[in-house]
């Protein structure tokens, strides 16, 4: 009734018109329906292949709420809001986005949840005055989707930023081919209709300011190049530094000098296709860290801390050399140590 998969015969209900395969989905079906989120049901119904048993793993998730796992995992957001982008279990369909998408609606203190389902990552936005991190974390993994810290966070940002600016030379420089290509072929037209010098000379002196504006676009290269001499160990960007510079320099020359061929139009049209290459072969290359990431995201993220004849959960990155955490029949052991009982 909740997943489609086959009712063994040890859960089977005669007596009942709903069956589940699982305690799993059952528990996680009863709270979807006293929730008011029937729509699910139908949503679900609308996608070929229906998902795995709903996993519930009824942990309290008060790491979350440890002032080391905010400082890791946890930025600010605005009007003092805070925001974390956490890994979810069990993510297959259309359904679950809506179901994930609906916390706000459910519980009280949440602002946003927006589910990527191709890297099943999520990014909520709460407000830490009305709830607590651990709350919604243990509300996702009643759901059926238990919630893993994103570790590759502070990277994603980096590399956000990074593509916004290559995107940004990406434009610059393809604004500048468009333009100079225009003024070339009117330059061009010289051979057959003749120009008078005035023109010719402004849209020489035009296209080496564009070109100046697509040489700022190039300047990735020109830094790998740099980088790549004082490494002593020269790749790629040596010859598309050399070439470019080299046209750039030859048309530059024939500018000042009112004579010869300039070439500004192959030279912002190679740094614009250079940069597009670039772009898309990064974009391939950081698909497959990101599912190396995901899968590091499954490790675990947090232990259980003896303190003063206590047992409590906190990050992994709270531990230090001397403490001593409990791993219970059935739990992976999460740091590396030596055992003193059991």
């Amino acid at each position: 009734s909740h997943c489609a998969l086959p009712v063994p015969a040890s859960l089977v209900d005669p007596d009942r018109h709903l069956q589940f395969s699982c305690h799993g989905s059952r528990a996680v079906h009863a709270m979807i329906h006293d929730e008011g989120l029937d729509r699910y049901d139908d949503l679900i119904g609308e996608d070929e292949e229906r998902g795995l048993p709903a996993r519930t793993t009824r942990r309290s998730y008060e790491e979350f709420d440890d002032p080391s796992f905010h400082d890791l995992y946890v930025r600010p957001a605005a009007g003092g809001l805070l925001a974390t982008d956490l890994y979810l279990e069990g993510v297959h369909c259309s359904a679950c986005v809506w179901l994930v998408e609906k916390i706000p609606v459910r519980m009280g203190g949440v602002a946003e949840a927006r589910l990527d389902m191709r890297q099943s990552m999520a990014r909520v936005v709460w407000d830490p005055a009305a709830v607590d991190l651990s709350a919604i974390a243990r509300f996702l993994d009643a759901l059926g989707y238990a919630p893993h810290p994103f570790r590759g966070v502070q990277t994603r940002e980096m590399r956000r930023r990074e593509d916004r600016r290559l995107l940004i030379k990406i434009a610059v420089a393809g604004a500048a081919a468009g333009n100079v290509m225009m003024l070339a072929a009117a330059l061009y037209g010289v051979m057959w209709h003749g120009i008078a010098d005035e023109f010719e000379t402004l849209f020489r002196w035009v296209s080496l300011a564009l070109a100046l504006a697509a040489m700022w676009s190039a300047s990735v290269f020109f830094r790998g190049a740099l980088g790549s001499l004082r490494a002593r160990a020269l790749h790629m960007d040596v010859p598309i530094t050399i070439g470019i510079v080299a046209g750039f320099g030859w048309g530059a020359w024939a500018t000042l000098s009112g004579q010869g061929e300039i070439y500004f139009d192959s030279v912002t049209t190679l740094i614009f296709l250079l940069l597009v290459g670039r772009y898309v072969q990064q974009r391939r290359q950081r698909a497959a860290a990101d599912s190396a990431e995901l899968l590091y995201s499954l490790s675990p993220s947090s232990a259980r801390l003896i303190d003063a004849g206590t047992v409590r959960s906190v990050p992994l990155e709270a531990l230090v050399p001397g403490m001593r955490v409990e791993v219970p029949a059935g739990e992976s052991v999460p740091v590396d140590g030596l055992i003193v009982s059991g």
